[in-house]
């Protein structure tokens, strides 16, 4: 899977997580530590 589309999906549930609509828990686990170190972003606290 291309960076570009990884990227995106990182940003996807980061997003539902900010919103409510999922945890954590639910990230697959393949994108569990990408969204992990996507959250700690500034990047993340600006959405």
């Amino acid at each position: 899977m291309s960076k570009k589309k990884i990227k995106v999906y990182v940003r996807f549930f980061a997003s539902r997580i900010k919103h409510g609509l999922m945890t954590l828990d639910e990230v697959p686990a393949k994108y569990k530590e990408a969204v992990e170190e996507f959250m700690k972003t500034d990047e993340y606290l600006m959405m």
